[in-house]
């Protein structure tokens, strides 16, 4: 017999990576080996970079069985209109204050009841979209073990969907170790690589030379170390700083000429940029990335463009979706909130932008094994590696939990 919740309990925790304040970072702020030295800009932090947090959310039935779950915020919190940093202690209050109380004696099987019953009877939860992300996932996982199959197919069967029947391809990031961890990705047959952190001028080149350099660097070591027909496509972010190093108006022949030299260094691979400006909102990043994304269509530059920054909500990843400004975007998980909503954001892109399945090297193990099974019910165009930027701790966590659950179902072929 499907039991009930009897308590709920909320543990802070670490996260997988750091906050760092990226008005900071991108204004010059100087590293002390590690850690950026300096007064913090962005609201809610003490210091330009600070170590991740969590709370493992623990949900406990009545027969004994648990439900797990991490709330968990991104890197860059606070950043192009994100929630500001949050602290675990006060998530922690809040999970076993009114969400505790909300949710005893409430169905462990009914994911969907009792997520709606919390946004109906507990205010708070609208405030912080981290609280969000980690109550869903114990939620989600409470209500699987309760009725006993696996997360994706509860999810799966909500949307009146089948699941992929191959794992989805993932993405990698180097973190700050751009050469050597992009050489870990080649070695393992990463289809989508390597991310990067070139989140200020000095790392892009006052004039792009050194992402420049750094793709034909990355093109060459795929030819000379990757594995027998290893086709991936190549993907930077680049946080705004390509727009940085040329200036606006974005769309004219000096950008374009731009984004022809890379497409002929990672040649003969496919590239993808990410974020390549940051216009300062919204409305802004819509108007510069469709100019930006319209000039190289009709000046034959085959780079595809992806969206992160401005595009957090569902609501934000339809307006850029619908608005046909970009190839790609970036579901950014945490920034969803509720687990589904990643599910909704994915599916809504299907007629727009093709969608991929991101999220944050600040995210956990628990928060990453989440992920997997949100991809494998959504059908994105891949999934991010995470939590960490060591490359093989998130590869590991993210493809390990889709091959165990297509097993589980009969389904594989890895």
């Amino acid at each position: 017999m499907v039991g009930t919740i009897q308590d709920v309990l909320a543990v802070p925790a670490k996260a997988g990576y750091y906050f760092l304040d990226q008005q900071a970072i991108q204004r010059g702020a100087e590293r002390d080996g590690f850690p950026y030295v300096g007064i913090p800009l962005t609201e809610g932090f003490s210091a330009i970079s600070e170590p991740g947090e969590s709370v493992n959310v623990i949900v406990e039935m009545e027969n004994g069985l648990v439900g797990y779950g991490d709330c968990t915020a991104v890197v860059y919190s606070g950043a192009a209109g994100r929630d500001t940093r949050f602290y675990a202690e006060d998530v922690a209050e809040t999970v076993t204050g009114p969400v505790r109380d909300a949710l005893i004696g409430q169905s462990a099987a009914d994911y969907f009841g009792n997520i709606e019953l919390l946004q109906d009877d507990v205010p708070e939860m609208e405030e912080q979209t981290a609280l969000q992300y980690g109550v869903s996932q114990a939620l989600l996982d409470t209500a699987a073990t309760a009725t006993r199959q696996a997360k994706a197919s509860l999810l799966a069967d909500e949307y009146g969907r089948s699941i992929v029947r191959e794992p989805t391809p993932i993405y990698a990031q180097t973190g700050e170790l751009h050469h050597r961890n992009a050489e870990k990705m080649i070695m393992n047959g990463i289809k989508i690589l390597p991310h990067g952190s070139f989140h200020n001028l000095e790392e892009v080149g006052e004039n792009g030379e050194k992402l420049l350099d750094y793709v034909q660097w990355l093109s060459r070591r795929i030819d000379e170390i990757g594995p027998d027909a290893y086709s991936p496509r190549l993907h930077l972010d680049v946080y705004g700083q390509i727009g940085a190093a040329f200036g606006t108006p974005y769309a004219r022949d000096e950008v374009c000429d731009f984004f022809a030299e890379l497409e002929e260094a990672a040649s003969p691979y496919k590239i993808t940029i990410e974020a390549p400006v940051d216009a300062g909102g919204q409305a802004a990043q819509i108007a510069a990335l469709g100019g930006l994304r319209d000039a190289l269509i009709e000046s034959n530059v085959d780079v595809d463009i992806a969206v992160d920054e401005w595009c957090n909500t569902y609501e934000d990843i339809c307006r850029f979706s619908n608005a046909e400004v970009v190839d790609l975007v970036q579901v950014k998980m945490p920034d969803l909130g509720y687990l589904h909503r990643s599910v909704d954001a994915v599916l809504a892109c299907s007629d727009g932008a093709r969608a991929f399945l991101g999220g944050s090297a600040n995210e956990t193990d628990l928060s990453a094994r989440a992920s997997a099974h949100v991809a494998l019910a959504s059908d994105p165009e891949f999934v991010m590696a995470k939590p960490g930027v060591d490359v093989d701790t998130g590869i590991m966590t993210v493809r390990n939990e889709m091959c165990r659950t297509l097993a589980r179902l009969g389904r594989a072929s890895v």
